[in-house]
């Protein structure tokens, strides 16, 4: 079960944080020094059941105006989180089992208060009305003892006169008859509170002798109805776990890390044993390696052999993810103790850990804390992290960050921090600005490209540092929104360059590929900022035309927007492959496929009779309408005709002029 979106209230600097969504992966959460980033993250944990609100909790400058001012509210009205999760396969199944009912629930709303209590709501299902298989268990139990005690106080009623008959308490029978019309009419709820037995041997004298008879059929009927009440009060603590309650349950938990355990060097075994509290990644790594701590000889050979494969396992598992250099991780152990240790190749030795970078300690301990709980403690766990890899130089984390979106597969992961290089320039959809604001305290923005200017310069570095910083060098900026734009212009424009045709001068125009129609909103704010002189170039289909009305709408109409279509004014879709000839982009398409036609067409290519209309279009849609090909792979067939072009096989003078004409629409708008 992952967050799809939250919203806090009134924790320390966040008045009101807004609804706010988060990626299914990996959400980066930026902004400047005391804006509050810590406090989200926190604020996220203490949703979890084992964290307690405080009014010290509450924000100090409560009451600033009527919309934030909860004074004259009491505890139990105070919302102070609200979460939407997603349910997934697993935890359908789960909901199933605790109720029919909530087999087809795709989404729940889950509230905690400042008193602490939750509240569960789910579109559609009203919770009060559903009873649990084992509710319904209960509820007999409780009606079938409750029946008991009914139909023996009854019975005990009728056989007062006879017990009373001869006895000194013959005129006491309506004192008696009272206590036992209490167990006659009861509440199964409130049987706690009825003090029959005190009741009853109250009426009774101890010390006459006369009393004994009596009081053998008093405690003969005390018992068995303590036997019915016993069975009562233990299902009723039973129905205490409610389905809201078995709900909770299933909830993911909230994991926050500032800081990580460091992997120690060694450790002696009976330390391992008796301190839990101590070397914790140390006893994961141990556990990570299939080792058992309390076993008699940790020498013998199913162990050694236990430990070469956990080096090997580990070794190989790191190299995945950290490329700063080469590492090699060896477990050693013996009887007394085990001892870690890891290969340097400038000293071309084994080292212990604590001889290493701050960064790489930080990293292997992070990995293995994480792998490790993963499997355990990590299971259905949001992992909150804050700050993560301050001790990584540049290129570390860049791999921390790709780490954890390996890792978000498993856990759902939020992260705070200031670096550039913890931004993923390829998914900047994952960024929420994090700010503050005198009245308003720490408030999220979903769409960082609407944020302030100030709180980006991450989100700038990251984008000008992975472009080389060429978006900031050029004086003019061709903002692509396709890959196969940025494999095509180039090669194109420099076989045009030197003729009488239009080109694109690459030393004062920089070519920029955001990866799809979609992205250029993550960019366009800071060419707008940078005063760049900037041309948006889309595909003329229906998600470019789209994406064209989405950016005029919000930043102006004005804005410099060219679409594939104006070379050739066509009204139908047109992209950047209709302005090759069909006979050449379709020789393309058959060297990318030759191999696969063979295997699933029983010939080397596609002939003029496949395809209708013999067009471009028609080459897309015939893979797309195919039950053997899944779509055309556009980026391929670009770098085939590059291939073809630089072999001295040209394209048309039809395609020649398409590209003139497009190079000449560019540069006439990049000078505007």
């Amino acid at each position: 079960m992952k967050i799809d979106q939250f919203r806090v209230r009134h924790f320390k600097s966040i008045l009101d944080s807004g609804i706010i969504n988060l990626d299914p992966d990996v959400t980066i959460l930026i902004g400047k020094n005391e804006a509050g980033k810590t406090n989200l993250l926190k604020s996220l944990e203490y949703f979890d059941r084992d964290e307690f609100y405080e009014k010290e909790l509450l924000p100090s400058h409560l009451g600033l105006d009527a919309k934030h001012d909860i004074s004259n509210k009491e505890y139990e009205d105070i919302i102070m989180a609200e979460f939407n999760f997603t349910v997934e396969e697993d935890d359908k199944e789960k909901l199933e089992k605790i109720h029919s009912g909530l087999k087809a629930v795709d989404s729940i709303k889950c509230s905690k208060f400042l008193d602490n209590h939750y509240r569960i709501e789910i579109p559609d299902v009203n919770l009060d009305s559903l009873i649990s298989p084992e509710q319904v268990s209960i509820d007999l139990k409780i009606e079938e003892n409750r029946k008991n005690i009914v139909e023996s106080a009854k019975r005990f009623k009728e056989d007062l006169d006879n017990i009373l008959a001869d006895s000194i308490y013959k005129n006491n029978k309506s004192n008696f008859l009272e206590i036992i019309d209490k167990l006659i009419n009861f509440d199964p709820q409130e049987i706690e509170n009825i003090n029959y037995e005190e009741e009853l041997t109250n009426q009774i004298n101890y010390r006459d002798p006369r009393n004994n008879y009596i009081m053998s059929e008093i405690n003969e009927f005390i018992n068995e109805i303590d036997g019915y009440k016993d069975v009562i009060v233990k299902n009723l603590l039973s129905l205490d776990l409610n389905i809201e309650e078995q709900i909770l349950e299933i909830l993911p938990n909230f994991m926050y890390f500032s800081t990580i355990d460091e992997l120690e060097d060694e450790a002696h075994w009976d330390d391992l044993k008796n301190n839990k509290n101590r070397y914790k990644t140390l006893r994961n790594l141990i556990y990570l390696s299939d080792l058992d701590i309390n076993i008699d000889d940790y020498t013998h050979i199913d162990n050694i052999s236990k430990t070469e494969n956990a080096s090997a396992t580990i070794t190989g598992q790191i190299n995945n993810y950290w490329k700063q250099d080469k590492v090699k991780i060896k477990l050693y152990i013996t009887n007394d103790k085990v001892s870690v240790l890891v290969w340097d190749d400038y000293i071309n030795s084994f080292q212990v850990p604590s001889l290493r970078s701050e960064g790489f300690k930080w990293f292997l301990s992070f990995y293995i804390n994480f792998t490790a709980g993963s499997k355990e403690e990590f299971k259905n766990t949001i992992i909150l992290l804050d700050d993560p890899g301050v001790y990584l130089h540049n290129g570390g984390q860049k791999d921390l960050i790709n780490t954890l979106q390996k890792l978000s597969k498993s856990n759902q992961i939020i992260l705070a921090t200031h670096s550039p290089f913890m931004i993923n320039k390829d998914d900047l959809g994952q960024i929420r600005i994090v700010s503050k604001k005198e009245n308003d305290g720490t408030i999220v923005t979903e769409k960082f490209h609407e944020s302030a200017y100030d709180a980006l310069a991450p989100v700038r570095a990251a984008i000008g540092m992975n472009l080389g910083d060429l978006l900031f060098i050029g004086e003019k900026t061709l903002v692509a929104e396709g890959i196969t734009d940025d494999i095509l212009l180039k090669p194109m424009s420099k076989l045009l360059q030197g003729s009488d045709e239009n080109f694109i001068d690459t030393s004062k125009i920089t070519f920029l590929d955001v990866n799809g129609a979609d992205k250029v909103k993550f960019y366009l704010p800071f060419l707008l900022k940078e005063n760049i002189d900037y041309l948006i170039l889309l595909d003329y289909d229906e998600k470019g035309r789209k994406k064209a009305e989405e950016l005029k709408k919000q930043y102006g109409s004005e804005l410099n927007i060219l679409m594939h279509n104006e070379v050739k004014n066509r009204k139908g879709d047109f992209e950047i492959e209709d302005l090759f000839d069909y006979n050449f982009y379709l020789r393309a398409v058959n060297l990318v496929y030759k191999d696969l036609f063979i295997k699933k067409l029983g010939k080397e290519a596609l002939e003029k009779e496949d395809i209708n209309p013999k067009t471009f279009r028609g080459i897309k849609n015939y893979f797309r309408k195919s039950e053997k090909f899944k779509r055309l792979d556009k980026k391929k067939v670009a770098k085939k005709i590059v291939e073809l072009i630089e072999q001295g096989e040209l394209p048309n003078k039809n395609t020649i002029n398409n590209f003139s004409k497009l190079f000449k629409l560019i540069n006439e708008k990049l000078d505007n």
